[in-house]
């Protein structure tokens, strides 16, 4: 009879080498991944403020043409209060408010509307202005992302 030996060689499987170089390609590749998508997060989360930002928006043009002045001036919504407008209220990722223009002349003075990020947006800013009720916003200025 003969006899077979069996060298460790001979055995399938991986060595520790392999999987060593295997693990380090995956954290490269995870430490690629990661950044861009809490990126793409952001960004998304970005475009939630801007839809809400325009309601807010048709919501003060409809106040402006239904709040005049006694000299029949149309007037943009008071910073404070809100009187009809939609809720200015903070979501999870924002905080909102008229920073400018609230209580205004609404033919002559713009109106700009602030998008402030909080918990893991802070730093995040979005701007919407308006020059009057008759013209249409300006793109936003976002910053921080």
């Amino acid at each position: 009879m003969r006899r077979v030996r069996h060298s460790l060689r001979s055995e399938a499987g991986f060595t520790i080498i392999e999987l060593m170089v295997v693990v380090v390609v995956v954290g490269v590749l995870a430490g690629i991944a990661v950044p861009i998508y809490g990126s793409y997060v952001k960004r998304t989360r970005v475009t939630e403020a801007q839809s809400r930002m325009g309601d807010m928006l048709t919501a003060a043009k409809s106040f402006a043409q239904d709040h005049a002045a006694s000299d029949g001036t149309p007037m943009w919504p008071p910073v404070a209060g809100q009187y009809g407008l939609v809720d200015l209220g903070a979501t999870d990722n924002f905080t909102y408010e008229i920073s400018s223009g609230g209580g205004q002349p609404a033919d002559a003075t713009p109106l700009v509307i602030t998008a402030t990020g909080k918990n893991e947006l802070t730093g995040v800013t979005v701007v919407l202005t308006v020059p009057n009720m008759y013209a249409s916003a300006d793109a936003p200025v976002i910053s921080g992302v």
